[in-house]
């Protein structure tokens, strides 16, 4: 047959504080897992222009949203949010409407429904809205081998360049058999030539410098080089070459012209 179960009191009472005690417990629990976002960290520019700054950062675990606000390093201004106030999902933003030429510092902070990160402040000097740098001058071999140069220049200072990199050309002799009347090869032509402009690169990437000299490298001797060195700094409107006429880079093959 089917057995029936009578608690008494004393019963009841200890299943209420059984229940009691598990609300509490879970009570507990729920307030040990309320943890606010850390800090974000790798906070860098990506890219500036004339008005704009590009920011991105490592995204924060357990952050639901960020705040981002800036302002004007000298004099000192007040924090100006974005939105004004809003959140912002992804870890990277784009902040338009800032004065061309002038220091700014941005901070963000990452938060959830628990609360707010410290803030994460970038600094001042890599945040300055500029023009393009102008193109590099005098670029000049500073040594070289049989396989490789090493190229030296003057960069721009105003607005001063932060990248640098440098683009080849191979030019080489071709001997071409030049037909006479009767058909028979009897001529020696000597043509030169010349490879469009490459950006120098090694591991399959293109190769940027932060100063000079660069060495250019895996060059094949007994061939005439050319070399054009293009300058930027974190602008997005890219690089920009110069130097005047490209100078004949070494390894010193024979003369093109004799």
């Amino acid at each position: 047959g089917l057995r029936r179960f009578h608690g008494g009191g004393a019963g009841m009472q200890e299943i209420g504080r059984g229940v009691l005690l598990f609300a509490v417990m879970l009570l507990c629990m729920e307030e040990a897992a309320a943890v606010p976002p850390v800090a974000p960290t790798g906070l860098q520019v990506e890219f500036v222009t004339r008005y704009e700054v590009a920011l991105a950062w490592t995204p924060v675990e357990n952050a639901t949203f960020y705040n981002v606000q800036h302002r004007t390093f000298a004099p000192q201004g007040p924090w100006v949010s974005l939105g004004p106030g809003a959140k912002f999902q992804q870890p990277n933003i784009r902040i338009g409407d800032l004065e061309e030429n002038t220091r700014y510092e941005i901070q963000v902070v990452a938060g959830n429904a628990d609360g707010l990160s410290p803030a994460a402040l970038l600094s001042s000097s890599s945040v300055a809205p500029t023009n393009p740098p102008e193109p590099p001058l005098d670029v000049n071999e500073y040594a070289h081998t049989e396989t490789s140069v090493s190229l030296t220049w003057t960069a721009p200072v105003t607005p001063s360049a932060t990248h640098f990199r440098v683009l080849v050309s191979e030019c080489r002799k071709s001997v071409w058999q030049v037909d006479c009347v009767d058909g028979r090869p009897c001529l020696s032509d000597r043509t030169v030539r010349c490879s469009d402009y490459v950006h120098y690169e090694e591991s399959g990437e293109v190769v940027e410098f932060p100063a000079a000299p660069a060495l250019i490298a895996n060059l094949v001797s007994g061939r005439t080089y050319f070399f054009v060195v293009e300058a930027r700094n974190l602008n997005i409107l890219g690089y920009y070459s110069g130097g005047g006429p490209p100078p004949r880079g070494p390894p010193r093959p024979e003369r093109l012209d004799g």
